[in-house]
Protein backbone atom coordinates (compact mmCIF):
# COMPACT_ATOMS: atom_id res chain seq x y z
CA UNK A 1 0.00 0.00 0.00
CA UNK A 2 3.20 2.15 0.93
CA UNK A 3 4.55 1.62 -2.65
CA UNK A 4 5.74 4.78 -4.42
CA UNK A 5 4.15 3.12 -7.47
CA UNK A 6 0.99 3.55 -6.25
CA UNK A 7 1.56 7.80 -6.05
CA UNK A 8 2.80 8.30 -9.67
CA UNK A 9 0.05 10.67 -10.02
CA UNK A 10 1.78 12.46 -7.07
CA UNK A 11 5.46 12.75 -8.62
CA UNK A 12 6.16 16.34 -9.65
CA UNK A 13 9.74 16.02 -10.26
CA UNK A 14 11.90 13.65 -12.48
CA UNK A 15 13.01 10.47 -11.22
CA UNK A 16 16.49 8.30 -11.58
CA UNK A 17 15.79 4.94 -10.95
CA UNK A 18 19.11 2.70 -10.50
CA UNK A 19 19.06 -0.88 -9.42
CA UNK A 20 21.77 -3.62 -9.61
CA UNK A 21 20.73 -6.94 -11.31
CA UNK A 22 21.13 -9.06 -8.62
CA UNK A 23 19.65 -7.14 -5.97
CA UNK A 24 18.31 -9.60 -3.55
CA UNK A 25 16.61 -7.04 -1.35
CA UNK A 26 14.45 -5.55 -3.52
CA UNK A 27 13.11 -7.22 -7.07
CA UNK A 28 13.98 -5.38 -10.24
CA UNK A 29 11.05 -6.05 -10.84
CA UNK A 30 9.83 -3.29 -9.06
CA UNK A 31 11.68 -0.54 -10.78
CA UNK A 32 11.28 -1.69 -14.10
CA UNK A 33 7.23 -1.75 -13.19
CA UNK A 34 8.08 1.89 -11.74
CA UNK A 35 10.00 3.35 -14.98
CA UNK A 36 6.65 1.27 -17.09
CA UNK A 37 3.98 2.64 -15.65
CA UNK A 38 5.59 6.57 -14.98
CA UNK A 39 6.66 6.14 -18.95
CA UNK A 40 3.13 5.19 -19.64
CA UNK A 41 1.52 8.57 -17.60
CA UNK A 42 4.33 11.06 -19.45
CA UNK A 43 6.51 11.58 -16.09
CA UNK A 44 10.25 12.27 -16.58
CA UNK A 45 12.08 9.25 -15.60
CA UNK A 46 14.86 7.34 -16.34
CA UNK A 47 15.83 3.54 -15.47
CA UNK A 48 19.22 2.40 -15.08
CA UNK A 49 19.83 -1.09 -14.55
CA UNK A 50 23.24 -1.75 -12.55
CA UNK A 51 24.84 -5.14 -14.41
CA UNK A 52 25.77 -7.37 -11.75
CA UNK A 53 24.90 -5.17 -9.19
CA UNK A 54 23.71 -5.84 -5.91
CA UNK A 55 21.83 -3.79 -3.03
CA UNK A 56 24.08 -2.17 -1.44
CA UNK A 57 26.71 -0.95 -4.63
CA UNK A 58 29.41 -2.88 -3.42
CA UNK A 59 31.09 -3.26 -7.00
CA UNK A 60 33.78 -0.06 -7.29
CA UNK A 61 32.42 -0.55 -11.23
CA UNK A 62 28.80 0.01 -10.46
CA UNK A 63 29.24 3.02 -7.71
CA UNK A 64 31.35 4.90 -10.14
CA UNK A 65 28.31 4.22 -12.99
CA UNK A 66 25.84 5.10 -10.03
CA UNK A 67 27.61 8.43 -9.57
CA UNK A 68 28.38 9.62 -12.78
CA UNK A 69 24.43 8.82 -13.45
CA UNK A 70 23.26 10.53 -10.74
CA UNK A 71 25.59 13.58 -11.92
CA UNK A 72 24.67 13.54 -15.09
CA UNK A 73 20.67 13.60 -14.57
CA UNK A 74 21.16 16.46 -11.41
CA UNK A 75 22.68 18.52 -13.75
CA UNK A 76 20.41 17.86 -16.63
CA UNK A 77 17.12 18.70 -14.63
CA UNK A 78 18.71 21.15 -12.39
Amino acid sequence: DLSPINFIDNITVPMLLLHGEKDSVVPLSQSKDMYKEMKDVGKPVKFIELEGGNHGLTSAKNRMEAMLAIEKFVKQHL
